[in-house]
């Protein structure tokens, strides 16, 4: 085979597996489009059906029915540092089973004491993390099929779990 013919089918192969890549982006870029478009609204007139505002024990008792399976995205704001070694983090069953997860973090936080730690806890079982100048809330995105946002700083108070009736799953 002549050399232009072999650096020809490489280079198609190469353009093909960018086409792809570039699809699959562009379709998560789609994905969040639609997910900042439906969150607006939510912010502008709540559709009965579509959002749950939970409160207390039945807001820790519907997250503990969230077991995403495929990825799981995490927004954390600027808030206390974490106080406990990284294997105590809720997320650990999670990062154990093998889920991609990424974490987006306050720039701020980079430097905070023990974040590096816990940034190396999350790294090692495979998860992202990615700093950016400001999150404005915490939002918990389960495998693209539910948000779940904090509307209260207490982690045990208020949570909205916003998700399309159709793709809600029976859990036992």
């Amino acid at each position: 085979m002549h050399p232009a013919a072999g650096f020809d089918l490489l280079t198609n192969r190469r353009q093909q597996e960018i086409d792809q890549l570039t699809g699959a982006l562009n379709s998560g870029r789609t994905a969040a489009a639609h997910f900042i478009a439906d969150y607006g609204d939510f912010l502008v007139q709540a559709r009965p059906g579509d959002v749950e505002v939970l409160e207390g024990e039945r807001a820790y008792q519907r997250m503990q029915h969230f077991h995403p399976t495929k990825s799981m995205w995490g927004m954390f704001p600027p808030d206390p540092q974490p106080a406990r070694d990284p294997e105590e983090s809720t997320d650990t069953e999670i990062l154990k089973r093998g889920v991609d997860a990424r974490y987006l973090i306050v720039e701020a936080q980079v430097k905070a004491p023990r974040m590096r730690e816990y940034f190396d806890y999350i790294r090692r079982y495979g998860g992202q993390v990615r700093a950016v100048p400001v999150v404005p809330l915490k939002m918990i995105i389960i495998d693209g099929e539910a948000a779940v946002v904090g509307i209260d700083p207490d982690p045990e108070a208020w949570c909205v779990s916003a998700d399309r009736p159709e793709d809600r799953r029976e859990t036992e």
